[in-house]
C-alpha cells in the first residue's frame, strides 16, 4: 500500500504490493504516481510519458529546435511574436496599436514625417528634408515664379497672384490698369515700353503716355515715335526723321525745278511746306484728285482688260495653227512595202 491505500484506492500507473501498499510502475513516482522523466521539462512541456516531454495546451513542437512554442491564432504581423498562447507580444522599441506593431520615436517627428523605427523618423511619401531638416513637399514639374510646392505635386500662386487650376504661371493680379499700361506687381500697374507716367490723374489713375523721342513740335505724340500734326500743319516729308510739323502755306503753291515752292513772303522764316493748292481754278482740288484717281482706275482696268483679251486670242490661234499642222503631217505619211 502506499500510506494506508488498499488496492482498490491505488492510482493509475502503480499496484498493490506483497506488503499491501501501492506500488507506482517504472519510470512512474511519486504521490500519485505520475510520469517521470531524466530531467525537468523545458517551458512549455510536461513528462507526458516516463522520460519523454510534450508540449502543453496552447503550445506546438518547432521541429527545427524541437522547443515547444506558444500559439496564437491570429498572427502578430511584423514586429511582433506570440508571447502566450493566443497573446501577442512587440518586439522592443515597437508598441501595440490595434493589430499592429509600431516604432517607437522618444522625440516626436515634425509634421509631413513618420516614426519608421525605433527612435528614427522619415519624411512621408511625397515630401524631403531640406537644408534644416524640415519635410517639404515635392513637385516634379516645379511650379515656376511667384508659385510654391504646398503639398506633393500640388503648387500654390502667393498671395496677390492668380494662375490656373495646378497652381502654375501665376500673374499679379490688379484692381485695374489704365490704357497702355500693364500689371507688374500686386495692385501695381507700369506702363507699357514705349509709354511714360506721368503721374496720377485725379490722385487715384496713371496716366501713361506715348514717348516720342524726337518730340513732336506743332503735334501730339499718339504712339511711340508716333506723330500727328495739329490742325495748319504738315509734317516735314523732307526730313520725317525729326519729327517737326511744319505749317501749311498760307498761299499757292507752284512748281518749280521739280518741287513745290511755297510763294509766301514769311515762307523762309517760318518754313512752309507745301501741299496740294486748294483754290477752286486749281487742277489739284481734293475733289479733282478724286475724280482723276477714279479715273486712272478705270483706265487700268480697261487696259487690264483688253491686254487679257488680247493674249487670250493670240494663244487661240496659235493652238489652231498647231492642229492644223499635226493635220498636214499626218496626211502626207507615204508607207512604204
Amino acid at each position: 500500500m502506499m500510506g494506508n491505500q488498499t488496492f482498490n484506492e491505488c492510482p493509475a500507473n502503480s499496484y498493490c504490493g506483497s506488503s499491501g501498499r501501492c506500488i507506482c510502475k517504472e519510470g512512474y513516482g511519486g504521490l500519485y504516481c505520475q510520469a517521470l522523466c531524466p530531467a525537468d521539462c523545458e517551458y512549455g512541456k510536461y513528462c507526458d510519458r516516463p522520460g519523454q516531454c510534450s508540449c502543453q495546451n496552447g503550445y506546438d513542437r518547432n521541429y527545427l529546435t524541437g522547443n515547444c512554442v506558444p500559439v496564437c491564432p491570429e498572427l502578430c504581423g511584423n514586429f511582433g511574436f506570440c508571447a502566450e498562447p493566443s497573446k501577442c507580444q512587440c518586439e522592443s522599441g515597437f508598441k501595440r496599436v490595434g493589430s499592429k506593431c509600431k516604432p517607437v520615436c522618444q522625440d516626436e517627428c515634425g509634421s509631413n514625417s513618420d516614426c519608421s523605427l525605433p527612435n528614427w523618423c522619415e519624411c512621408s511619401e511625397g515630401y524631403t528634408f531640406d537644408a534644416g531638416g524640415e519635410c517639404w513637399p515635392i513637385c516634379e514639374e516645379g511650379c515656376g515664379q511667384h508659385s510654391r510646392c504646398v503639398k506633393p505635386e500640388v503648387c500654390k500662386c502667393h498671395p496677390g497672384y492668380t494662375g490656373n487650376e495646378m497652381g502654375t504661371n501665376c500673374q499679379p493680379v490688379c484692381s485695374s490698369c489704365p490704357e497702355n499700361a500693364s500689371c507688374s506687381a500686386p495692385d501695381v500697374c507700369t506702363c507699357d515700353p514705349g509709354y511714360m507716367g506721368n503721374g496720377f490723374k485725379n490722385s487715384s489713375q496713371l496716366v501713361c503716355e506715348a514717348i516720342c523721342e524726337k518730340g513732336c513740335k506743332n503735334g501730339q505724340c499718339i504712339a511711340p515715335n508716333e506723330c500727328v500734326c495739329n490742325e495748319g500743319y504738315l509734317a516735314d516729308v523732307l526730313n520725317p526723321a525729326e519729327s517737326v510739323c511744319r505749317p501749311v502755306c498760307r498761299t499757292a503753291c507752284v512748281k518749280e525745278s521739280g518741287k513745290m515752292i511755297c510763294k509766301d513772303p514769311s515762307s523762309e522764316e517760318m518754313h512752309y511746306v507745301c501741299r496740294m493748292p486748294q483754290t477752286e481754278d486749281s487742277i489739284w482740288t481734293p475733289k479733282w484728285m478724286v475724280i482723276m484717281g477714279c479715273c486712272a482706275a478705270i483706265i487700268l482696268g480697261l487696259a487690264i482688260a483688253v491686254g487679257a483679251k488680247k493674249y487670250f486670242t493670240t494663244w487661240r490661234n496659235l493652238e489652231i495653227q498647231a492642229e492644223r499642222l499635226h493635220n498636214i503631217s499626218t496626211e502626207s505619211v507615204i508607207y512604204m512595202d
